[in-house]
């Protein structure tokens, strides 16, 4: 009976676990057009990419950004944004990219494959916390253990992203628990799980020499000598492996995962261990409250669960918490230029984490155990034990304040759930067309340059079979290099690919691109950190209209202009827009007129204005309707071939309902996403529905 109860708590709680966290995640991938952190999931599926198409990084794309990068002043803003933009280059995650090629041979779709392993993420990690957290404290704990933990948002890069660092910590569990249960005796889980866990992620390098300190110190001494040949045995086969193939180079996995100079100076570490510990207040200070809780009570029933493990277990999980805390202070030395502050800390916490939250639980399930012997008056020998409540109201006591702390930690918990599922939901709010790459791809010839000005579009084309046309990357920083002036006067340059004015506020000017966005949710007050204060302009590729009083659009000239249309989407109840054309130079009589149509609900395509007369000048506003309205503008232009005024090099002026959003000007002069050197250039745009701009230089 006893075992049948075991399994039951450790399923129900699996199964809240599953729940909870695929809730977080559901409507994050299945609502946005793009999936959720666009830039690092685009970089994932660039190098999944580039390992099908080019694993030697031959493609004509990756020559070209190669041949620019290396010919590149070495000033640091440049170096930076060379880094930045040769994201496609480290092919350090080929295990995670033999596994999206091997489920795509199904679906046929590499971002559904994606989306469907991130989907399964939540069953990955439950299976493998419920198999370490078993190791060490039992079955019923650990079901306690998974049903508390499913309302915690982990911290920097958290369990709800689906990263192959996050894959490698999965297979580490689950080879740190078959050698708990085996007691370090298990030198075949040792050799392939290390493999597995190196060809994941750079991190399983850290989480291999975990491993083989975790085994060395839970094996008895009769057993270590063969565990001391295997792991010779596997360095004499690797190490050679590992030269030859640096030799051939083919070993990419090392280019930009090095987390500083192997001997740095100490003024270095020590910076990086103020970074690292300054970024650990922060988040820590934010996911206090369903992360920590009160710690008057966290700290006295961790151990109070620590001390009631019987010796063995006791042992065990000293031993890998002694391990696994020596890799997290040594982590704080870790720095990567692009990488945030203390992610290798935050990745090392989540067993270090996982380990201690099994403590209360299993208080909990010791004090519940012990009530209930008390109050059926049965013989308990655990009541004689140090530290075991020796009366039945000392048990239910302690099981009320430990019951009142779980309750303190999962209410909050489940606000920071939902705020940050709205953040998923909210966050690079982009909207790259599928159909706006297949257009280039049939206009362009083999032999024709592309220029990508933002890192995210480059991705999107990347990942969508551009790898074998050339490249040209552009940051403003790139602005005094006579490397890229030259490489932008080729006549090869055929194509331009730019960000649509309404993706960013203008006061997201100079961020790094990933960056142009909302903050994380502010899920308690630190003076360390603040949010952003104005949103992204467009949201996927349209403008809500719930966020603007009116939107005035001035043409630079006004040839062909017969009427003026507007691209609505309207998923709520009618509404009625209203346009004011206006002139100042004109008669008082003539000076403005208004138009208005009607939005039915649940409408989306095109509304005409018919235009009377156009005079130079004229000016042409859109009321939009007050209130929460659902409706977005998905465009407005004067033709019937562009979703926004190119032709015409109009001006957009939109009035922000919030003081922070403000009055933004935008120009559609198709010349003002290029470069310098390059706005004398004719040029014409022949797609722009979406976050993203194609243009094709005219020769």
């Amino acid at each position: 009976m006893k075992k049948v109860s075991s399994w039951f708590f450790l399923l129900f709680g699996l199964a809240i676990w599953v729940t909870v966290q695929s809730y977080l995640i559901y409507d994050p991938l299945s609502q946005r057009d793009q999936l959720p952190e666009v830039d690092d999931s685009l970089a994932y599926l660039v190098r999944t990419q580039v390992m099908e198409e080019c694993s030697s990084l031959d493609c004509n794309a990756l020559l070209d950004l190669r041949t620019q990068f290396n010919a590149m002043p070495q000033g640091p803003d440049m170096q930076r944004q060379s880094e930045i933009a040769g994201f496609a280059f480290p092919l350090y995650h080929p295990l995670f990219s033999t596994i999206l090629l091997s489920i795509n041979r199904i679906t046929h779709d590499i971002f559904s494959t994606f989306r469907i392993l991130w989907l399964l993420s939540p069953l990955f990690w439950g299976i493998a916390f419920a198999c370490l957290l078993t190791s060490l404290w039992g079955r019923t704990a650990t079901g306690l253990t998974l049903g508390l933990m499913a309302f915690k948002i982990f911290p920097g890069p958290g369990l709800h992203y689906l990263t192959p660092s996050n894959l490698s910590i999965m297979i580490a569990l689950l080879i740190w628990a078959r050698i708990l249960s085996k007691n370090g005796s298990a030198p075949i889980t040792l050799i392939v799980g290390s493999l597995l866990m190196l060809a994941m992620h750079p991190i399983g390098m850290i989480l291999t020499l975990i491993t083989i300190l975790l085994a060395l110190f839970l094996s008895k001494k009769k057993k270590r000598k063969h565990l001391y040949i295997m792991l010779l045995f596997s360095f004499a086969i690797g190490t050679p492996i590992v030269f030859f193939t640096s030799l051939a180079d083919q070993f990419q996995a090392y280019l930009t995962v090095n987390p500083m100079p192997l001997f740095s100076s100490l003024p270095t570490i020590f910076s990086n261990i103020v970074k690292n510990l300054l970024e650990v207040a922060i988040q820590f200070t934010r996911y206090k409250a369903s992360f920590f809780g009160s710690l008057i009570v966290l700290f006295p029933a961790t151990l109070l669960g620590c001390f009631y493990l019987r010796n063995s277990r006791q042992k065990n999980m000293i031993i890998t918490l002694s391990i696994l805390f020596l890799f997290l202070l040594a982590s704080l030395c870790h720095s990567h230029a692009l990488t945030p502050n203390a992610s290798l800390f935050f990745r090392l916490l989540i067993p270090f984490a996982v380990i201690l939250f099994g403590a209360l639980p299993y208080s909990i399930y010791i004090v519940a155990t012990n009530a209930l012997n008390f109050a059926q008056n049965k013989t308990n020998r655990q009541a004689t034990a140090p530290y075991f409540p020796k009366s039945l109201l000392s048990s239910v006591v302690i099981l009320a304040v430990l019951s009142g702390y779980v309750l303190e930690t999962v209410v909050p918990g489940m606000i920071h759930i939902q705020s940050m599922r709205e953040h998923m939901i909210k966050r690079q709010p982009l909207s790259f067309h599928d159909s706006q790459v297949q257009l280039l791809l049939s206009k362009a010839n083999p032999e024709d340059k592309i220029l990508y000005t933002s890192t995210m579009i480059m991705a999107s084309y990347f990942a969508r079979n551009c790898l074998q046309l050339g490249a040209i990357y552009y940051h403003p920083a790139f602005a005094k290099s006579e490397t890229t002036s030259i490489l932008l006067q080729q006549k090869s340059l055929r194509f331009a690919v730019a960000y649509n004015p309404t993706v960013y506020h203008p006061s997201y000017a100079g961020l790094d691109e990933k960056n142009r966005c909302i903050t994380s949710p502010e899920l308690s007050f630190s003076p360390l950190s603040e949010a952003r204060k104005s949103d992204p302009i467009s949201l996927e590729g349209s403008i809500p209209m719930k966020n603007f009083h009116w939107i005035e659009i001035l043409p630079n000239h006004y040839d062909a202009i017969k009427e003026i249309k507007i691209f609505v989407t309207n998923p709520g109840k009618e509404i009625l827009l209203e346009l004011i054309q206006q002139n100042d130079n004109l008669p008082r009589s003539a000076k403005s007129s208004t138009i208005k149509q009607t939005i039915y609900a649940a409408w989306s395509g095109w509304i005409t204005f018919p235009l009377k007369h156009v005079n130079q000048g004229d000016t042409y506003r859109f009321l939009l309707p007050e209130g929460d309205s659902k409706a977005t503008i998905g465009g407005i232009s004067f033709d019937n071939e562009h979703f926004w005024p190119w032709p015409h090099q109009a001006t957009m002026i939109l009035q922000g309902k919030d003081t922070e959003t403000g009055r933004v000007k935008l120009s559609f002069d198709p010349s003002d996403l290029l470069p310098t050197e390059l706005q004398n250039k004719a040029v014409t745009v022949i797609h722009d529905q979406g976050s993203s701009v194609l243009l094709e230089f005219i020769h």
